[in-house]
Order: C-alpha cells, then structure tokens, then sequence
C-alpha cells in the first residue's frame, strides 16, 4: 500500500473515480479508504461527498451544519418549516459556510411554507454553474401578512439575480414556482425581476445553456434584454406562465429565437395559436427532446395540428424524447399515432414516447382500444425505443370541471374502468409481441 500511496494525485484520483459511489459496495471501500492516509482521505472525500442533501427538523440542525463538505461540489437544501428563529439561524450559517466553499457549483434550493427571512442572504456564494430554486409558499388567512410577505419576497428575488450575476460560467438557471393563498395573491414572480442584474451593459455575457421557469411571468422583452446570455442556449422551458397573453410571448420568442439563429435541443411548449412556434421548429435541425402540453380546443384544427406535425420532419432523427400531453377529447392523438404510423423508420434515435389517447368509457365496455393497439403496433417499428408511456384523456373538453371528468371515481386510487381496460390490451400485446421496450400506463 506504501507504494501504492507514493503514485501522482491524478492517477490516484482516476482510480478512485471509477468507484463513484453508486452502490453501498463502493462507497464502503472508498469510506475505507480514506484511513489509509491523508493523502487518500483528500483525494477520496471530494467524490465520496460530491452531492449532499440536507432538509433538517428543529433536532437536526446541528448535525446538518456538522456535516457540510469543505469539497462539496453540489448542495441541495431544504429550507425548514417550523421555529422562526431557527430557520433564521440555519439559513444564515448554511449559506455562509457553503458560500465560503470554492468547489461549490451546483446548488438547489428549495423554500417551502413561508418566504426567507428579510434578512436572508445568499452571500457569499459565487460562481456556481447550476442554480435551481424551488419557490413553495403557502399562504393563510391565519397568520398571513401579505404586506412583510411581498417584501420578503421581493429581497429574496433581488438575491436571486445577485447571485446570477456573481455566476459568470453560469450555464443552467431553473426557478419553479408553486404558490397558493387563501387570503390574496402576492405580485407575481417575473422573470424581469430574476434577470434584473444581468441586464447591466457592464455584465459580461453568459454562456446559458437552460433555462426552465414555471409559474414566472415571462414576456418577450425579457427574452430580448437577456439575449447576449442565450445565444448558447440548448433547453428552453417557460412553463404554466400566468401572462394572459402568454402563447403571444411564446410565440414572439420563438420567432426571435429563430431570427437569431438559436436552436434549441430541448423545448416545451404549452399554446400553438402563435405561427412562429411551428415555424420556429421547422427553421432547423436537430431536436433531441420536444413537449407538447396543450389546453386549449382553439389549437385543435386541422391546419395548426397538420402544421406542426409537419415541423417535425427535420427532427425524425434527433428526436430522443416525444411528449404529448393534451388531456381532453381531441383528434391529437390520432393525428400523432398516424404520423408515427408512416414515418416510424424515420425516428432512430427515439428513446421515450409519452402521450395520452383518447379512450371513453363506452370504448372499454365496447372493447374498442384500436388507437391504443394501434401506438403499440407501431411503436415496435420504433428500433431505438426504451419506454413507452401511455394513459387515457381525463377531460371532455379540458375545463377541469366535475362534470367534464370522463370518468368520475372517488379518489385517485379508486378503480378506473378504463385503466384497467387498457391494462388488459397492454398485457395481451406484451405476450403476443413480447416488446424489447417497457410499457407504462401512467396515472394522473
């Protein structure tokens, strides 16, 4: 072992870098390790602990900050939800201690029941390359003071673009928003506001490669003041935007976006109303991952639904991941099951399939599944496919009203008819065909 301990720190560092930890095996013999020497013990402690987690309780506290790496690389934390002055104490030190870490450069950060404290800081954290926030507020008529809240609110979202612009190989930037009140809203969380400090003439450009936003008002001016960031960009999601002109900006962006020659490998999309979409789509080449989530019954004729399945045929090849999520009656399904059925060879890199199928429940008590055989028919010409996803509709017309339900059950794990009905087909087909590729049967 003593010659063993005399060879460079890189090829040290190699071998032990194909023991990542995956499983208990490994982890045990790179924990052993570490006692050989302190060289070892250095050269080990930065994979063993290059991802932690911590969402401590009111007990746990101190044995979180105990444990904080001084070679993290990756955190992940959990804002607690119950003593006030607790959180207080928690956030500041956990903030400070990770900041003051240079091998930090992944962080998630999730803020669950209450904003952070008016005083909360995220310096002096810098230089991160991933930023992830997780915004769960929940507000109550009890205890709820709107007033503080949007102030709270408003600093943290100020430390946020703080923090982006202390990032300059910033490359991934996810801000997912859930909020719900009882009382009255708060001013909604804007994407200008996140952005605000990037937007300085003196602020180097960044190299973003992602940006994924839900429940964050997205305009296309914001698109427009942060484009000297996005010119990398390869994955866009901007979803649930709750601008009630939102397709217009989408669509606006997507044609800014193809007058800029950005092509992005990874798109979400929520409205088609907007022409750019499909002709942002049709402009290039070379999409690995596309989701369609579609509401509205506007976009449910023929020329939109023959338009943007025409945009495809650039990506039959590229395509890795096929999403489409339309939860109501329409001719989508079977419009996408044809389209699949005359170019299935063409899509050789496809590797996930995820769509939702019009089944009533008159088709199940009339063992009518063609559409569902059909997709699965079909999806064995598909060489490259790993999953197959698939479930049935919920709405009629997609309001989300009781009476709109296709099927009405007491609960989500109540038996649904049509489930099992499509169960059976599945299990049928997987013992006649026997697929290379798993089937699920998602549940909503």
């Amino acid at each position: 072992m003593t010659s063993l301990d005399l060879l460079p720190d890189e090829i040290l560092r190699k071998v032990f870098q194909n023991f990542t930890a995956v499983t208990e095996e490994d982890r045990k013999w790179l924990c052993d390790s570490r006692f050989v020497s302190r060289s070892f013990n250095d050269l080990i402690v930065p994979i063993l602990f290059a991802e932690e987690s911590h969402m401590p309780e009111h007990m746990q506290l101190p044995k979180c900050l105990a444990k904080i790496s001084v070679v993290c690389r990756a955190m992940e934390a959990h804002a607690p939800d119950n003593d006030k002055h607790q959180i207080s104490t928690w956030a500041d030190t956990f903030i400070r201690d990770i900041g003051a870490r240079s091998t930090l450069t992944e962080l998630k950060l999730k803020i669950l029941a209450v904003p952070p404290h008016s005083g909360f800081s995220l310096e002096p954290i810098s230089n991160l390359t991933t930023v992830e926030i997780y915004w769960d507020i929940f507000a109550t008529d009890k205890g709820c003071d709107p007033e503080r809240w949007q102030r709270q609110s408003t600093s943290f979202m100020s430390q946020v673009s703080e923090l982006l612009k202390r990032c300059p190989d910033l490359q991934s930037f996810t801000f997912l928003s859930e909020y719900f009140s009882t009382e009255r809203s708060l001013a909604p969380i804007t994407l200008a506001s996140l952005l605000d400090r990037l937007q300085s003439p003196s602020t180097p450009s960044r190299k973003l490669r992602r940006l994924v936003t839900r429940a964050v008002i997205v305009h296309v001016d914001d698109i427009r003041s942060n484009l000297h960031h996005l010119h990398h960009l390869e994955e866009l999601v901007l979803e649930a935007n709750p601008d009630p002109s939102a397709f217009t900006h989408f669509g606006d962006i997507c044609a800014m976006l193809q007058m800029n020659d950005i092509k992005v490998k990874s798109l979400f999309i929520e409205d088609l109303q907007h022409s750019g979409i499909s002709q942002y789509i049709a402009s290039y080449q070379g999409l690995e991952k596309l989701v369609l989530r579609e509401f509205d019954r506007i976009n449910d004729s023929p020329v939109i639904i023959g338009g943007f399945i025409a945009s495809l045929q650039n990506h039959c090849k590229t395509l890795k991941w096929l999403e489409f999520d339309v939860d109501r009656l329409s001719p989508w399904p079977q419009g996408i099951v044809a389209h699949l059925q005359s170019e299935a060879e063409q899509y050789v890199a496809l590797q996930t399939l995820r769509i939702r199928l019009c089944i009533t429940l008159d088709d199940a008590n009339n063992v009518e599944g063609r559409i569902l055989t059909e997709l699965l028919e079909t999806a064995m010409r598909l060489q490259a496919l790993r999953l197959l996803e698939c479930s049935s509709v919920n709405f009629k017309t997609g309001s989300g009203m009781r009476e709109d339900y296709i099927e009405l059950r007491w609960g989500v794990n109540s038996p649904s008819r049509i489930h099992t009905f499509m169960e059976r087909i599945v299990e049928h087909f997987k013992r006649d065909r026997e697929p290379k590729f798993a089937i699920k049967l998602f549940k909503d």
